[in-house]
């Protein structure tokens, strides 16, 4: 699925979501995500760290694994959408540094609709990462508020998990949402 932009956006009542309608005839899909079910792409080309405050850390992340899960039981909760992504952090530099996560969402898509679910998560950043190290961090859905209970309609539907970071990189995952009845 290609990374949508949002031509046209209606805040539906009662969904918590917002509608897309048309792709970006820009994107050619060439953003770090995949079509494996949940693991990223390649580390990013590298960028500077902290808003290039500290030209001796050059911080990379990518989504390595994304796993939502909806509960859609009987009493379907505003927020139904529940688990975390696992992101990789590489520091190439010399020096420590840090990324802040600025947004994440969830888009359901197909050729008619679609629907955008922003999402928060914690933590909502890398930490200190020391100069040659890379780490993994889990980093948890957190409960959002509205009402995004028809995210239960779309079980079984692949999506894109889409995060950007504080120096202006991204990376977008496909997945399948996985629910419980």
């Amino acid at each position: 699925m290609n990374r949508w932009t949002i031509l046209l956006t209606v805040l539906l009542s009662g969904c918590g979501a917002n509608v897309v309608f048309g792709e970006d005839p820009g994107d050619d899909g060439a953003g770090g995500g995949s079509n494996d079910g949940g693991a990223g792409g390649d580390f990013p080309t590298t960028s500077s760290a902290n808003g290039g405050a500290d030209p001796g850390g050059s911080l990379d992340a990518r989504v390595v694994e994304v796993k939502f899960f909806a509960d859609c039981m009987p009493e379907v909760g505003p927020d139904p959408i529940s688990g975390s992504v696992f992101i990789e952090y590489r520091n190439d530099g010399t020096k420590p540094a840090s990324l802040d996560i600025v947004s994440a969402d969830i888009v359901f898509a197909n050729p008619m609709e679609g629907w955008v679910f922003p999402i928060s998560l914690s933590p909502t950043s890398s930490g200190a990462v020391g100069g040659g190290s890379t780490i993994s961090l889990e980093h948890a859905k957190v409960a959002t508020p509205g009402d995004s209970s028809f995210v239960c309609s779309l079980c079984g539907q692949s999506g894109t998990f889409s995060v950007d970071w504080s120096d202006g990189t991204s990376d977008s995952v496909d997945f399948q949402l996985s629910c419980g009845f």
